[in-house]
């Protein structure tokens, strides 16, 4: 297959594919857990607006500002592989992945159309062999050459595996491939590829180049208090979905205690329900004798103004030792 003359050609041709059927990239993502390893499985897929648009071949896959080519999981077949799901080893091959239940839904794989079955007829191109850290396994490693012209096609095209609406795919959209990562391995990643396609089955080849990114760059914020905001120093995840127990926003200057709203009258940088329940009732930055009166003038309330330091709804003895125990002291 001579992929360089494909190439050559695309560079001809991509101008014009925003006039023909190819829409752009779609990915899609799930969260799921295999052997105690939180994954995120992407599948990208190619989209078109035309009943009978059928994919031949995808190539140039390259990494964009120098996003990753590795860090995929596999849980294919493969002799070196065994159907464990691992980074170490593993081959982008559909037609080695398995079982549709024990391994497809965690494996990294790459296709034109279809499913990852042994019946599956795509293969790897040339172009996993030579140039950057290619070498001679082709694509049965588990990370992805740098060489920037990765490729694969559909080794028997009358079988239509590329076209929107059969098997595997869907009536507007085709499957490229299935990327499988560590759900805190959530920083973007953008990827360059192009694809040869047909609108028919008679039609002339045409080409089309497009970004696909795989994640979304999240990071969630442990929040202990449940207030809605996090803290950093707490402890941090990523992930596309905001897990429990977790908050988009950081900074929480309280965080043991809930303070949505986050009054630092003082502007001290401490919240004042944290210098509130530690005693200091002036929020003058130590407590003292200045505290006792307004301590006292709370005494038997539910503490909604101040004084509950042990937060049991009541202000009573034991908050006031808490006071004590605090004295001379600043939160």
């Amino acid at each position: 297959m001579n992929t360089g003359k494909i190439a050559a050609l695309a560079g001809l041709t991509v101008a014009a594919s925003s006039s023909a059927s190819f829409t752009g990239y779609v990915v899609t993502s799930q969260t799921t857990t295999n052997s105690g390893q939180s994954l995120t499985v992407y599948t990208v897929w190619a989209r078109f607006n035309g009943p009978t648009d059928t994919i031949l071949n995808a190539f140039n896959l390259a990494g964009v500002g120098g996003s990753s080519m590795t860090g995929f999981w596999h849980k294919d077949n493969a002799s070196y592989n065994s159907g464990i799901l691992m980074q170490e080893f593993g081959s982008w091959s559909p037609s080695w992945t398995g079982s549709t239940t024990l391994n497809r839904p965690f494996d990294s794989y790459l296709t034109i159309g279809g499913l990852a079955t042994p019946t599956n007829t795509t293969n790897a191109d040339p172009s996993w062999t030579s140039g950057g850290n290619a070498d001679g396994r082709s694509w049965n490693r588990p990370d992805l050459p740098t060489n920037g012209t990765l490729g694969w096609f559909n080794s028997n095209p009358p079988n239509n595996q590329g076209r929107v609406g059969s098997t595997g795919n869907t009536a507007t959209d085709v499957r490229l491939g299935q990327f499988v990562l560590s759900t805190n391995d959530s920083a973007a990643r953008t990827y360059s590829l192009t694809i040869g396609y047909r609108v028919d089955s008679t039609s002339a080849v045409q080409f089309a180049t497009d970004n696909f990114t795989l994640g979304c760059g999240n990071i969630w914020y442990r929040d202990l208090d449940g207030d809605g905001i996090g803290l950093a120093t707490d402890g941090t995840t990523g992930g596309c979905t905001q897990p429990s127990g977790y908050s988009a926003a950081n900074g929480d200057n309280c965080p043991g205690i809930p303070n949505p709203n986050q009054e630092d009258v003082n502007g001290n940088g401490l919240g004042d329900a944290c210098e509130l329940a530690y005693g200091d009732l002036n929020l003058d930055g130590v407590v003292n004798a200045s505290d006792v009166p307004l301590f006292f003038n709370t005494w038997g309330s539910n503490g909604a103004n101040g004084g509950d330091l042990n937060r049991d709804g009541t202000v009573n003895a034991a908050d006031f030792a808490i006071l004590l125990a605090n004295w001379g002291t600043a939160p």
